[in-house]
């Protein structure tokens, strides 16, 4: 009896091993996929062993990369915080802000976010000097996606690749097989605002329910935050 209860827990111990290791290598397959979108080539990920914290498993993420310093500083901190807001669906695997880094050019590069009564800042650090820094206030900061009141200006603003990126974000979650999406290059895409309200047109090849790969034509709405947007909508000519 007792070497079948080692026995069991032998088991038991590899299943938990064998999950997070699944875990590890779809977190890996995201974060890949959303430098990648952003224009980072040679982009690799290394997920560090975790630390059990109540129910979850908490981790560090190192992302290495070329060309990270070409993006814009807002692009900057909005991949970090994608990164920070990503989730491994039935998962318990996480990571918080304080545990990504991206290496890239011989620089380490990192990011915090910090709150008060007024406001809230985020901040990107280039080998542990600040490099910038992005403020918003609490009634206008709002996730990726969230919906809210568009009566009026949030004040926010987005670079083309910001509005891109937002606009990839949108259209993928409203296709069939996201992961099989090519988008035309942004200079290819329409881009438009009025004041913090966006509309961006442009074309997404990706495959259909029958796994044929299809061009559509599609328009963006979003309203954008200091963080993303929300109260986005997508139409498919």
């Amino acid at each position: 009896m007792k070497k079948f209860l080692v026995l069991i827990s032998v088991l038991l111990l590899l299943l938990s091993l064998c999950a997070c290791s699944t875990d590890a290598r779809e977190a890996k397959y995201q974060i890949i996929a959303l430098c990648e979108k952003r224009g980072l080539s040679d982009v690799s990920v290394t997920i560090s062993p975790y630390q059990k914290s109540g129910n979850y498993k908490v981790c560090n993420v190192n992302v290495s990369c070329s060309d990270f310093d070409s993006l814009d500083f807002d692009m900057m901190y909005l991949l970090f915080y994608n990164i920070d807001s990503l989730h491994i669906s039935g998962s318990n695997l996480i990571w918080t802000y304080y545990g990504i880094s991206i290496s890239s050019g011989g620089h380490t590069y990192t990011f915090k976010e910090g709150s008060s009564k007024t406001g809230e800042s985020g901040y990107v650090y280039c080998d542990n000097k600040e490099l910038y820094e992005v403020q918003y206030t609490v009634s206008t900061a709002k996730g990726s996606n969230e919906s809210g009141s568009t009566s009026s200006d949030s004040g926010a603003r987005h670079s083309d690749s910001e509005a891109w990126a937002c606009t990839q974000d949108i259209v993928e979650g409203n296709l069939k097989s996201p992961s099989t999406a090519k988008f035309c290059k942004v200079t290819d895409a329409t881009i438009t605002h009025d004041g913090d309200k966006y509309t961006v047109k442009g074309w997404v090849d990706a495959a259909n329910s029958f796994g044929a790969t299809v061009r559509t034509n599609f328009t963006v709405e979003y309203t954008a935050t200091a963080k993303g947007y929300k109260s986005a909508s997508v139409t498919f000519d």
